[in-house]
Order: structure tokens, then sequence, then C-alpha cells
């Protein structure tokens, strides 16, 4: 396996983002953090953590899939192999990471999504669909099958891909090998 990052996007989550990012850092230092034009504290609560991780920040909210965008650049420049993704709003468990790794040890060539047990009752209703289909994923980004996952991501055009579900789909329509991986993740 390559070097492996963490991409964490974030809009409006300084309540949960430096619990989250701790989180991360207790399974990797390599972390790349997007915040996509937070409001709120976010900012505040990034800079306050007590190690470095690679930070993204802009001004004006341009939604996820351009920040997951902008995380897949950053991982590139680093010379990241892969990229795990992961929410900030407490709805994905770090500690699943060990679980996504080891399913890409198992199926280098393919796109890792990590399918979070959730049922109607546990998730807003409006989320169910494409929170069982999408977020938490490993990108390969040098697989034959794919020919560098994270490069073609990132330069995606929006509004095409707006999102992990719409980069899921389009990953899928070009023959992308995808793979799930069973998460203990849930969704308040």
């Amino acid at each position: 396996m390559g070097k492996v990052c963490v991409i964490i996007p974030t809009y409006n989550n300084g309540k949960t983002i430096a619990d989250i990012v701790t989180r991360v850092h207790a399974i990797t230092p390599d972390i790349i953090v997007v915040n996509d034009g937070s409001t709120d504290h976010t900012h505040a609560a990034l800079h306050q953590l007590p190690f470095i991780i690679h930070r993204i920040e802009y001004g004006v909210n341009r939604g996820k899939g351009y920040a997951l965008k902008q995380g897949f650049r950053m991982a590139l420049a680093l010379g990241y192999d892969d990229a795990i993704t992961i929410d900030s709003d407490g709805q994905h468990f770090p500690e699943d990471i060990p679980l996504l790794l080891r399913e890409h040890e198992a199926h280098p060539d393919a796109l890792i999504v990590g399918v979070r047990q959730l049922t109607a009752d546990s998730t807003q209703r409006r989320n169910t669909f494409a929170n069982r289909f999408s977020n938490f994923l490993v990108y390969r980004t040098d697989a034959p099958s794919c020919s560098r996952h994270a490069e073609w991501l990132s330069s995606l055009s929006a509004p095409a891909c707006q999102s992990s579900l719409d980069i899921l789909f389009t990953l899928r329509s070009r023959a992308v090998i995808i793979s799930r991986c069973g998460l203990d993740g849930c969704s308040d």
C-alpha cells in the first residue's frame, strides 16, 4: 500500500471538527482539512489543535464536491498515493479507518466505499439514500483500473460532481471497480 492521507472537508462544524481531527490523528498524522468557507468557529478550532495538519481554507462556501476536489489536489501535490475521505460532523467514526485500509489492501485496484448500517429511523429521511451510498471512501490514486482516481477527481468540473454521490456515480459510469466495506458509523 502506498502513502495514505485522510481528507476532511468541513463547513460550519466548529463543534465537532477538533474531536474528529484529533481522533483521525490518533490513527494517522497525514491529514488534510478543507475548510469550505465556514462562518462559525471552525477556523479557530482548527488553529487551536495541538498538532500540525495540512489545511486549505477559503472564505466562501463552494460545496462539498469542490472541497473534496481541493483536498485531492493537495494530496497529489504532497505525494500521497491514496486518500480516505471522512465527514467532519460526527456521522463517520474515524476508528473505522483501519477497516477501510484492510479492505483496500485486499482490493488495491478498487475504490472502497464505506457503507454505514443505517435505517430511516437513524438518519434524516432526505439523507438516507445518499448516506447509504457515499461519503466515506478510499480513493486509489494510481490504480490501473482507473488511471489515477485522485488526479481525475481533482479535475472534475462543477456542477457535474458536487457531492460524494455524484463522484461515485461518475466513477462507476467509467467502469472503476468499487468495493463495499461495512462500517459502524451512524447518523444522529
